[in-house]
């Protein structure tokens, strides 16, 4: 790292609103932040930028300009290019100058000391299979898989290998929104090895089941799709039989759904003769329904409590028609 072990940042980017929150966050995270307004206000000093954001939208297509000044300051290799999206064009500016990578906007700025750290292994090649003792490649047998596969680089989040499946369903927006939010969970549980997701693919009309795989430097995500019309997570329901009891089968049932599907709340009624005619004169007459369990918030589902709320509301009402 640069002077007293701080992480300098070179932010060279015309969004002023980007640009004052990674200023502001850098100097809360102790970073030495450096965001030059034009190509003339920087010149390189003797504190060199461990890592360097250069926009692809700059006003006045000064892009290749600032790319040149790189290009004298030796720092194309500490140089990611920001942008909202990745295209061809950007590619080719990549590897015309000779940058490091490509990040999208909106950048996860807590990762940034870590990017600036790994730039000098991002341009390695992937771990070889010359030790395995198969008798064909890897990639053959990805290419086979019916899942699509990409294989994502930690820092970025980018993919950087796909298999024949997932070169054609390329990650949508709505496939990268999990991405993050999976990367989010092993980020911040390291002894994750692996976490997954179920989601409803509108464009398919079926469940999309998402796996992402740790791999040291790198993520291993599947998308799988169903067969359409196929039901996900059905046959779990029946481990919950084993319960004798029915308040905690209900109770598990309801924590299931909640992990699963995300599901905050479970209300289950039974039908009940309960009084409904008369306060004073409890006559039973059509069924009502009580609560029987819930959980997630509510009325307490006692029949007591229910048949004490009934019977005041009741009682209003004979006093307002009085």
């Amino acid at each position: 790292m640069s002077e007293k072990n701080k992480f300098n940042l070179l932010l060279i980017d015309s969004d002023k609103e980007f640009t004052q929150t990674a200023q502001r966050y850098g100097e809360l995270s102790g970073w030495l932040v450096e965001a030059p307004e034009s190509l003339e206000d920087w010149e390189l000093t003797d504190c060199r930028p461990d890592l360097v954001l250069l926009d692809f939208g700059l006003d006045d297509n000064r892009v290749h300009d600032w790319a040149q000044k790189l290009k004298y300051a030796d720092l194309l290799k500490r140089t990611w290019l920001l942008s909202a999206q990745h295209s061809t064009e950007r590619g080719k500016f990549i590897q015309e100058w000779g940058l490091n990578g490509f990040l999208r906007k909106p950048v996860d700025l807590a990762r940034l000391p870590t990017i600036g750290e790994s730039s000098a292994q991002q341009n390695q090649p992937l771990p070889s299979d010359s030790d395995a003792t198969l008798s064909f490649p890897l990639d053959q047998l990805a290419n086979q898989l019916i899942p699509a596969i990409d294989i994502i680089d930690c820092a970025t989040l980018e993919s950087i290998w796909s298999n024949r499946v997932a070169s054609v369903s390329t990650l949508s927006s709505h496939d990268r929104k999990i991405l993050r939010l999976l990367d989010s969970e092993l980020y911040s549980n390291p002894k994750l090895s692996s976490t997954q997701r179920v989601d409803w693919d509108d464009k398919r009309g079926r469940f999309r089941h998402t796996r992402l795989y740790r791999l040291k430097d790198y993520y291993w995500l599947t998308r799988d799709w169903r067969t359409e019309g196929e039901s996900v997570h059905d046959a779990d329901f029946f481990d919950f039989e084993n319960y004798p009891d029915l308040e905690k089968r209900l109770a598990a049932v309801a924590m299931y759904m909640a992990k699963r599907y995300g599901v905050t709340r479970l209300r289950l009624y039974k039908i009940a003769n309960l009084p409904s005619a008369s306060f004073d004169n409890a006559k039973s007459s059509s069924p009502l329904v009580m609560p029987l369990f819930e959980r997630g918030g509510g009325l307490v589902p006692d029949a007591d409590t229910w048949r004490f709320l009934l019977f005041s509301l009741m009682k209003t009402n004979q006093q307002r028609n009085c």
